[in-house]
């Protein structure tokens, strides 16, 4: 199946590759996700669907990169993430384009998790991360508790780019490999 992928598939698998693997380097190293990677990503998509897509294409791209700013930028207005990652996002939308988004933005979600998980044992901080999260469940539940946010806590920082990147790739692997594709497993 993957030598009869268009030419497009291809074009926007090397973008995405590139755009992805500068952003997780530039994010291990200086926690930055450079605008000109992010505008990269943006005009790149935005040409590629409007060359084989037309009018129509550029229409795709902006909805993709529309929905993915827009889901992020919710999650960093809640102090989830940083606006470098809500660009990221934004510019891998467009690659992607609609409807190509919506299962990006789920395997994102997953690589996250995931990669969480592995960053909280590789930096040693299991047990802080889950008294985090009792503190800030119960002050979130239980009724006239004050709230302590997130940011008041002791935390590592997690590069969220290098969770975009593999959720990026996932999506990549799941267009040639439809079991992959967590978004239409899950209907």
């Amino acid at each position: 199946m993957p030598g009869s992928l268009p030419l497009q598939y291809w074009l926007t698998a090397v973008a995405c590759v590139a755009m992805l693997g500068v952003s997780t380097f530039t994010d291990l190293r200086s926690r930055e996700i450079p605008n000109p990677v992010v505008l990269f990503g943006l005009v790149t998509g935005a040409a590629l669907w409007t060359a084989f897509d037309g009018l129509s294409g550029l229409g795709t791209a902006a909805l993709g990169g529309f929905t993915g700013l827009s889901v992020f930028l919710i999650m960093a207005l809640l102090g989830a993430m940083e606006m470098g990652d809500v660009k990221l996002m934004a510019a891998l939308g467009a690659l992607f384009g609609w409807p190509w988004v919506l299962p990006a933005l789920v395997h994102v979600v997953m690589a996250g998790f995931f990669f969480a998980i592995f960053w909280v044992i590789l930096h040693g901080h299991a047990r802080r991360t889950l008294s985090n999260l009792w503190i800030a469940l119960r002050t979130w539940l239980m009724p006239g508790a004050r709230r302590v946010p997130l940011a008041e806590l002791p935390t590592t920082p997690l590069p969220y780019g290098v969770a975009i990147a593999l959720g990026g790739v996932w999506t990549l692997l799941a267009i040639p490999f439809p079991g992959l594709n967590l978004l239409a497993a899950m209907f």
